[in-house]
């Protein structure tokens, strides 16, 4: 029988008899078996179906009968497969011959022209030391291309008269060469390589065509070197010989003949490319092809985003073009309403929507699909909306809530909220994912497989740089110990890592440049990753759970003043996340969550707290934003001045590539040293500090010290109150003050408490009014020799290993 008949019948085989040849268990009474593709002890395979398929709900393969032989027999020649069908079904087909065909017009029992054949019919020369030249072969493995590649495509030498040396590929019509094309070595004037037919005649042909094979999937490309990676790579694959002029539908037509699953079109990443693959997607769909059609972008012969040092330090170019490629089948019609008599049946009905809906997942109530390296948040309205759009005219919302019903909980497709610690230890670029450890950057493709949900919307290119960012930071920053600081933290935010438990404190009064690296990060991190809630917003429902897989939060607060906002709560459960937390969620039930933000504190004055604790306060690093920069349109600038620059953040957007390779090394150095806090940080914190305790500034300005005073504690307290009312200080109660009083001095200055007939006294200390005037003498005397009794308590104290790694 011809080979359309062959595959006629075919279809006609459940696919149940044919995997129950090939030694498969009979399926349950839901019609699933355990996969063959991985390994597990709950059956996930469905035979059979309406579409006749083998398809497996976890590892997400979908095969037809002849792929499943293909797969399970590890057959490589389809002549093989023929003869397996031909061994158990009886179906004889006419299998084309394992290598070679006959050319047109060729007489019998005469091979295939050769490539010296063609090189004498078409008086054509070259040399034959292709192998040998370090620059060709050097410009073939830029390419990808490997040694056996350019072997077997039989490529050679050849020296132009006008353009110089160059690569000359045979380019084959069906088996036979037909022309020859050159590529030169050098480039001209623009950068561009010569590019041109030297022997033969091409024409409008498509070579590759003989090696389409029923029911896979093919790929087009225009150029050699992409077609040889391909076919390289195991894949099915045609090229246009020539320029777009000379592109017809005859060859599309014989693509469509042999029913791809789905059609790659694989252009440049340029507009000439995008506008071809528009051009041939639009021309498929006007011949009636109607599966999936994808396109993957190329760079200089290589898929955007693959370092071609890669294809051959860890051969993973080809599971690089699977992760991209995932080869699904595509539905030609979705009838919902498929029960007897076209009646509708809800559980039918939501299978074959999830199986229209590959990478659709329901995470706790929550709807995701995968796209581009992450899962997507997808509304239920937009559900809803594509199972009405399905069911058409006979759409109720009866029938799409018992729909929707089912889908959500399919043992399949719902998930726990445990999935997304995939996220751990990765970073998602926008052209590949990224692990870390403390030594180097990995780099990997995407895939459904690893689920993550947010990524940066910057493309992985380790050759970037960021020579205007760099300035920026010399502009911002003229202690250069703070850059290495900055690095470090950049890279941290990128991360799903707390382990660090510290906080930013960004200070300045304005217009000194925290706006615009607050925004830089953003843009670096991926808005999405971003919150920007404030302290006094944590109280109020449903935000908290708004940080929810946050990995930076930034705080704009115009005051550092914290006493109302109680940011000591905020530290012990968002800074230091020793415990989850509870979220509310409007219409759902609150779940809890390990915060994962790293917080940044914009703040236009110091940071005041009454908490004067160590806990307390290692848990920031404060860096100081002293350089104000002057707007010449609204403002006198003064003479040296730095003036602002409106097109800043515009023009280091273009070098957020190089940024990201930038904050990738300070995360290899976080990892490997820890924070490395510059003294100009710490020493602005201790400030910090000191500056908050509002019981240290009393006694600093009001009071004196000395064994032989006495004060009431309650007049004491009194005036203390007046002066942190005076000053705009945080008024501490009572107890605390006498605590702090007791807890500062009682030891170094021998402070106590006492009572008398009056009441509760403080021994040692009294307002400096109070004091007599030969004691005050002495007392100021004691003071001129040994300093202020506040200076003595070291700096240390609130860093380890001595201040200098955090």
């Amino acid at each position: 029988m011809s080979k359309t008949q062959f595959f006629q019948k075919l279809n006609d085989i459940p696919i149940a008899d044919i995997w129950e040849r090939l030694g498969g268990a009979k399926p349950d009474r839901n019609g699933k078996v355990l996969c063959k593709f991985h390994i597990e002890d709950t059956p996930s395979a469905q035979i059979g179906g309406r579409r006749n398929t083998y398809h497996c709900y976890s590892c997400g393969i979908t095969l037809g009968a002849w792929d499943l032989v293909k797969r399970v027999c590890n057959i490589t020649e389809n002549r093989d497969i023929f003869k397996w069908f031909e061994d158990k079904f009886g179906l004889t087909g006419d299998p084309p011959p394992a290598k070679v065909r006959k050319r047109a017009g060729a007489k019998k029992g005469e091979k295939d022209m050769t490539i010296d054949d063609a090189k004498t019919a078409m008086d054509f020369t070259w040399r034959d030391d292709l192998l040998e030249n370090e620059e060709a072969m050097g410009l073939l493995a830029g390419y990808g291309l490997r040694r056996h590649t350019v072997e077997e495509a039989g490529l050679g030498l050849y020296e132009h008269p006008t353009l110089g040396l160059g690569v000359v590929y045979p380019c084959p019509d069906k088996n036979d060469p037909v022309a020859f094309k050159f590529r030169s070595l050098s480039r001209d004037r623009d950068g561009k390589r010569s590019n041109l037919v030297i022997a033969g005649e091409i024409g409008g042909a498509m070579y590759g065509l003989n090696s389409l094979v029923f029911g896979d999937a093919v790929h087009i490309t225009g150029g050699e070197e992409k077609w040889l990676l391909l076919r390289q790579e195991g894949r099915v694959a045609v090229s246009w010989a020539t320029g777009e002029g000379s592109r017809g539908l005859e060859q599309l037509k014989a693509i469509i003949a042999v029913k791809p699953t789905q059609i790659v079109l694989c252009y440049d990443a340029d507009e000439a490319g995008a506008k071809a693959a528009a051009a041939t997607a639009e021309a498929l769909r006007g011949l009636g092809y109607s599966g999936f059609i994808k396109r993957i972008d190329w760079d200089d012969g290589l898929p955007k985003g693959y370092d071609v040092n890669n294809a051959y330090a860890d051969r993973q170019l080809e599971t690089y073009l699977n992760q991209l490629v995932s080869v699904e089948v595509a539905p030609k019609e979705i009838n919902l309403f498929c029960g007897k008599k076209g009646g509708f049946m809800p559980a039918l009905a939501a299978n074959i929507v999830l199986d229209a809906c590959p990478n659709l997942i329901n995470v706790e109530g929550t709807w995701f699909e995968y796209d581009a390296g992450i899962y997507h948040e997808v509304w239920d309205e937009e559900i809803r909306g594509r199972i009405a759009r399905l069911m058409g005219d006979r759409a109720t919302s009866r029938y799409i809530n018992e729909v929707v019903d089912l889908m959500r909980i399919h043992p399949e497709r719902f998930k726990r909220r445990a999935i997304w610690e995939d996220e751990v230890g990765k970073i998602c670029a926008a052209n590949c994912y990224l692990t870390y450890d403390n030594s180097r950057i990995n780099i990997h493709a995407h895939t459904p497989d690893v689920r993550m949900r947010y990524k940066t919307p910057v493309d992985f290119d380790p050759s970037a740089e960021c020579p205007r960012f760099m300035q920026l930071l010399d502009e911002i920053f003229p202690d250069k110990p703070i850059h290495r600081l900055i690095k470090q933290w950049f890279g941290y935010c990128l991360t799903e890592q707390t382990k660090h438990q510290v906080a930013m404190l960004w200070v300045g009064e304005g217009a000194n440049g925290k706006g615009v690296l607050s925004h830089i990060l953003t843009a670096l991190v991926g808005a999405e990753r971003v919150g920007h809630l404030r302290m006094s917003q944590l109280n109020k429902d449903f935000l908290v759970g708004t940080l929810y897989g946050k990995t930076l939060n930034i705080a704009s607060e115009s005051k550092g003043s914290a006493g109302k906002d109680n940011v000591d709560e905020v530290v012990k459960q968002f800074v230091h996340a020793d415990a989850a937390i509870q979220a509310d969620e409007k219409y759902k039930r609150p779940f809890d969550f390990l915060p994962k933000a790293k917080w940044i504190f914009c703040l236009n004055d110091m940071h005041y707290s009454p908490d004067s604790s160590r806990g307390y306060w290692r848990s920031f690093i404060a860096v100081p934003f002293k350089i104000t920069f002057f707007n010449p349109n609204t403002e006198e600038v003064p003479k040296g001045a730095p003036v602002m620059d409106k097109e800043l953040y515009s023009t280091i957007l273009n070098e957020l590539k190089g940024i990201l390779n930038w904050a990738l090394d300070g995360l290899v150095d976080l990892n490997k040293n820890g924070f490395c806090v510059p003294q100009i940080c710490r020493d602005y914190l201790n400030t910090m500090r000191e500056e908050s305790n509002s019981v240290l500034l009393f006694v600093r300005d009001e009071c004196k010290i000395h064994p032989e005073l006495l004060a009431s504690k309650k007049g004491l307290y009194k005036e203390y109150k007046n002066y942190c009312i005076a000053h705009g200080h945080y008024v501490r109660s009572l107890t605390s003050f006498s605590r702090e009083i007791i807890k500062s001095f009682g030891k170094t200055h021998k402070i106590g408490e006492g009572r008398t007939a009056k009441g509760m006294i403080f021994r040692g200390i009294n307002l400096t009014e109070e004091v007599d005037g030969v004691l005050l003498q002495e007392i100021e005397r004691r003071e001129r020799e040994s300093g202020f009794i506040t200076d003595d308590v070291p700096e240390s104290v609130f860093y380890e290993n001595d201040g200098e790694v955090w």
